[in-house]
């Protein structure tokens, strides 16, 4: 008895003592995969919820096979056949059934039978649906963002080490041994929050849908920004997506265009131009400017959109020349500010950055070389009234914004 005491606790006393520990602790599953997010009113936008995945060890059935089948069918809603063709797939760790509720995990334990397994997992559910897609993203099956803020603060939003480490005493009692939480995943409420508040998100995705109807468009966006700070209070995109059937939709939805792709912004770039002329005092509140309706510029023909039906306006002034959106006139005026200077002054406003949002897969702006610029006048001419570059919605928004505010940078956080 004393060599035998001796074997055990001298030559195997460190592999059992591992062993015990292995049969007598166990970590809990973690108790949030990822934070909640929610939009400025606190509105949640996207929480995890726990499911479970059913596991089955036939060769740990202690009940015929029919009879687990047919209790187990109308909680999974699958038939009892289907039910025994996987039974005979393997003899253990044959998955049955996934994303399966709390409830009905309830009551697949109260079967109480031996060889079911249910491991718990965490599936992300976005109350919002297609409403938030464009700015919140997904995550796909491996909990990981793809798209959207799931995917630019992907790191920030998982739980770090959310699990506790429970022992089991002599009478088989799990009892708190070692706490691992990350202290921010225990503190009340915390999440991340974005500027979007979804109220007014949905009132500018119907007036969008609306026009979208009405002109039979493809695509549109609308982007409430709130001047003074900066911060989006509405971001849509359509086509938009629903995040929770991610797998059903057309993967060019993931990208949001309003940050990710460029176009020429064309008369909506007049107010900036505007702004230019009058901050290098090349024209004043009161200066006037003629629109011939047509001009020529470097061998090419310029005209105004509605040339044909009205020809020239003759003498106009500033808010007259955009209350029309004269592009002649607008040629007129940024002609006055030497090419060097006013290609200077578009790369100062940012053109060829990006804005620096925080969600992803965002483009920069795209200008002409310099030496294009300056040396064809045509160049010059065509920036008048936005064509010839190209840049974001968000960045045009962020520009028109900095006029609004009286000249501030326009950033545009999203949390």
């Amino acid at each position: 008895m004393v060599a035998r005491l001796v074997y055990l606790q001298v030559v195997q006393g460190e592999t059992l003592a591992a062993r015990a520990q292995q049969q007598q602790r166990r970590y809990t599953p973690p108790t949030l995969a990822r934070y909640p997010i929610t939009d400025r009113r606190q509105m949640v936008v996207a929480l995890d919820r726990p499911v479970f995945t059913l596991f089955a060890h036939p060769i740990q059935f202690k009940v015929e096979r029919p009879a687990i089948a047919r209790d187990l069918a109308p909680l999974l809603k699958q038939s009892p056949e289907q039910l025994l063709a996987k039974f005979s797939t393997y003899p253990t760790g044959v998955p049955i059934a996934y994303d399966i509720d709390e409830e009905t995990a309830a009551k697949i334990r109260a079967l109480n039978y031996d060889g079911l397994e249910l491991n718990q997992a965490w599936q992300r559910i976005y109350p919002q649906q297609d409403l938030m897609a464009g700015i919140v993203g997904y995550v796909d099956r491996e909990h990981q963002g793809q798209a959207g803020i799931e995917f630019s603060q992907n790191e920030f939003l998982q739980v770090r080490s959310s699990r506790q480490l429970l022992s089991m005493n002599a009478l088989g009692q799990w009892l708190p041994a070692l706490a691992s939480a990350d202290p921010r995943a225990l503190s009340q409420g915390y999440h991340v929050r974005l500027t979007i508040d979804s109220r007014l998100q949905q009132t500018a995705r119907q007036a969008l849908q609306q026009q979208l109807h009405k002109f039979n468009a493809k695509r549109g966006t609308v982007i409430v920004l709130e001047v003074k700070t900066g911060a989006l209070r509405a971001l849509v995109s359509e086509p938009s997506y629903d995040p929770n059937y991610y797998y059903r939709a057309d993967p060019a939805l993931f990208r949001n265009w309003a940050v990710s792709d460029l176009y020429e912004p064309g008369s909506t770039f007049k107010p900036i131009n505007v702004a230019i002329a009058l901050e290098l005092n090349a024209i004043t509140p009161d200066t006037v400017l003629p629109d011939e309706g047509r001009i020529t510029v470097g061998g090419w023909p310029i005209q105004n959109s509605d040339f044909s039906e009205r020809g020239g306006r003759g003498a106009l002034n500033i808010a007259q020349i955009l209350a029309y959106s004269s592009n002649v006139a607008m040629v007129h005026m940024m002609s006055r500010i030497p090419a060097r200077h006013y290609y200077r002054y578009l790369h100062r406003l940012g053109l060829a950055k990006k804005v620096g949002s925080d969600l992803p897969f965002e483009t920069a702006g795209q200008l002409k070389p310099p030496e294009q610029f300056i040396n064809y006048p045509i160049e010059p001419a065509t920036t008048a009234f936005g064509q010839g570059f190209s840049l974001t919605p968000l960045h045009l928004v962020q520009l028109l914004g900095a006029i609004a505010n009286g000249g501030g940078d326009g950033h545009s956080p999203c949390h």
